[in-house]
C-alpha cells in the first residue's frame, strides 16, 4: 500500500501524485469536469457494408419517434439518420422504446466460443464471464483471426468485447468481440485464441500474454489507438494474487492469432476496478479497490495522476462512466454489503477533489434492493445518464438528467426518470457477479441505443431508443 512517505512520482509505474500546476493547468483548460461511475460507456462506430436484407433510408424519410413508456414519455431520443445510411433488418425489427434479441448472440457453443476457449469451459463458473467479469465497445473494428476466419481482415465497425476469467474459477486469457452491429448478420469473433497452457502464477508468460483475470469494471476502450485497456485487477490465475498491471490488447494489429496483439503500459500503484474514458480530456479515470484513490490516465504521455485516498465506498459490483459536458465520473452499482450506490466525483480539480452523492428527485431505482448489481452509462446525445439497475428488474431502465444550473455537489435536484417498456423482448435475469461494462451505449447513427448481456448462455439484449 502506498504511504505517506513515498516520492511523488513513481518511476517504475508511471504514476504520479498531481502537483499544483498540473491542477492549475487543469482548471484552466477548462477541459476537467465531472466523472461519472456508472456502467462503464461506449460510443459509436463507423457503418458496416450493406446487405440485401438492411433498410436504406433515403432523404427526407423520416427518423424514429421518440420513444414512449408506460410510466411516463422517455426523455429518449435517437441521432438523426443521414441520406444514404443503411439500418440493418435486427435493429429495423426492434420497435422503438422496446428490447430486441441479437442474432446469434449466444457465446456458448458458438463457432468462436468453441474455438478459442480452454477445454475448462464450462458455463456455470469457468468462463471468461461468469467469474466477476465485465466488457467494452469497440467502436473502430478489429483484426480477425487467420486461424479462425481463414484470412485476417479488418473489419470496420461498432463491436461488443469481452476478456476476464480469473480467481480459480477459469485460466482462458481469449478475446471475443460480437459484430459488427451495423451489420444485418453480425456474430462473434475470436480474435485470438486462449493460451494453452495458460499463463499460471505470474502477470505475463514468457511470450507476453497476460494471465486471466476477473475484469469487473476495469477494462476501457481507447478510440484514438484502437485499443484495450485492462486497468490492474487481482488475477489469481491461480494464484498470480493481484497487483497494479496495465495490459493491452491492440485491435488493430493484423492476424492477432499469430502476432502478438498484447502489451505493456504504464499502471497505476494500486489496481483499479472502476474505470472509464474521459472523451474530452483523451484519459482514463480510475479507483483503486485497496485504497479508494482516485487516479488518472493521460493516454499521451503514457502516465497515471494519483489522488488522496478519499473514495472510501464499497464499489465491487459498480460501473462506471463520464459525463464530458459536466465534468462528471459517475459511478453507480451493487455495494459490497448490499444495496446500489451511486456516486458522483467533480473532475475540475484533477486526482484532489471529494466524491459526493447527487441529490435527485423523481422515480429512481430502489437504492436498497438487494440481489441487484446493475449499471451506468453517459449518453451524450440525450444528455443524461441512463441506469440499467440489474437483478430481476427486466427491461426497466432509468434516466438520470442534469438540472439546467448548478449540477455539482450542494447544487440543484438531478432528476431520474423510469421507463418501463410494455413490449418487446425482456432481458434475462443479470448474474450474480455483476454487470459493469456489459451494459454499453452505443452511440452511432446506424444503431443508437444500449447494449446488454448477462451471461455466456444468454442472448444480448439491445434497447432501441
Amino acid at each position: 500500500m502506498r504511504t505517506n512517505s513515498q516520492t511523488s512520482r513513481d518511476a517504475g509505474n508511471g504514476t504520479a501524485r498531481i502537483s499544483a500546476s498540473r491542477r492549475e493547468w487543469l482548471k484552466g483548460s477548462g477541459a476537467l469536469g465531472l466523472l461519472a461511475l456508472t456502467g462503464c460507456g461506449g460510443g459509436g462506430g463507423g457503418a458496416g457494408s450493406a446487405s440485401a436484407s438492411q433498410v436504406t433510408v433515403s432523404a427526407g424519410a423520416q427518423t424514429s419517434p421518440p420513444v414512449t413508456s408506460p410510466i411516463v414519455p422517455s426523455p429518449l431520443a435517437t441521432p438523426p439518420l443521414s441520406p444514404g445510411s443503411t439500418v440493418p433488418a435486427w435493429y429495423a425489427a426492434i420497435a422503438p422504446g422496446t428490447w430486441g434479441v441479437l442474432p446469434n448472440s449466444v457465446l456458448n457453443g458458438s463457432a468462436a466460443q468453441i474455438y478459442g476457449a480452454l477445454p475448462g469451459w464450462n458455463t456455470i463458473n469457468s468462463n471468461v464471464l461468469s467469474p466477476w467479469s465485465g466488457g467494452l465497445l469497440n467502436t473502430k473494428g478489429i483484426y480477425t483471426s487467420g486461424a479462425y476466419d481463414g484470412a485476417s481482415v479488418f473489419i470496420p465497425g461498432t463491436f461488443f468485447c469481452l476478456w476476464g476469467g480469473g480467481h480459480v474459477d477459469y485460466g482462458g486469457n481469449e478475446m471475443y468481440c460480437y459484430g459488427p452491429l451495423e451489420s444485418s448478420s453480425p456474430q462473434w469473433h475470436c480474435p485470438r485464441a486462449a493460451t494453452n497452457p495458460p499463463p499460471l502464477d505470474v502477470e505475463y508468460d514468457g511470450s507476453g500474454n497476460p494471465v486471466s483475470r476477473h475484469s469487473y469494471c476495469s477494462l476501457v476502450y481507447l478510440p484514438t489507438t484502437n485499443r484495450m485497456m485492462a486497468v490492474g485487477t487481482p488475477y489469481r490465475w491461480t494464484d498470480a494474487g493481484g497487483g497494479p498491471d496495465c495490459a493491452t490488447f491492440q485491435f488493430n494489429m493484423q492476424n492477432p492469432a499469430t502476432t502478438q496483439p498484447w502489451a505493456q503500459l504504464a499502471h497505476p500503484t494500486m489496481p483499479c476496478m472502476v474505470t472509464a474514458y474521459d472523451a474530452k480530456l483523451g484519459g482514463v479515470w480510475g479507483l483503486s479497490m485497496l485504497t479508494y484513490s482516485v487516479f488518472f490516465y493521460d493516454v499521451t504521455t503514457n502516465t497515471w495522476l494519483e489522488g488522496n485516498d478519499n473514495f472510501n465506498v464499497g464499489y465491487y459490483y459498480m460501473g462506471a462512466d463520464v459525463d464530458v459536458n459536466r465534468g462528471i465520473f459517475a459511478t453507480f452499482g451493487g455495494l459490497y454489503g448490499g444495496g446500489h450506490g451511486l456516486w458522483f466525483y467533480t473532475t475540475n480539480n484533477g486526482v484532489s477533489n471529494q466524491y459526493w452523492v447527487p441529490n435527485t428527485t423523481g422515480t429512481g431505482p430502489n437504492m436498497s434492493e438487494t440481489g441487484a448489481n446493475g449499471s451506468i452509462v453517459y449518453d451524450a446525445f440525450n444528455d443524461c445518464f441512463v441506469v440499467w439497475p440489474g437483478g430481476g428488474n427486466g427491461g426497466t431502465l432509468y434516466t438520470l438528467k442534469a438540472p439546467a444550473t448548478n449540477p455539482y455537489q450542494g447544487g440543484n435536484l438531478w432528476t431520474w426518470t423510469k421507463i418501463s417498456p410494455a413490449t418487446g423482448a425482456t432481458p434475462d435475469l443479470e448474474s450474480a457477479t455483476g454487470t459493469f461494462g456489459r451494459f454499453r451505449a452505443v452511440s452511432n447513427s446506424v444503431t443508437p441505443g444500449y447494449i446488454l448481456l448477462n451471461g455466456v448462455t444468454s442472448s444480448i439484449y439491445f434497447y432501441r431508443p
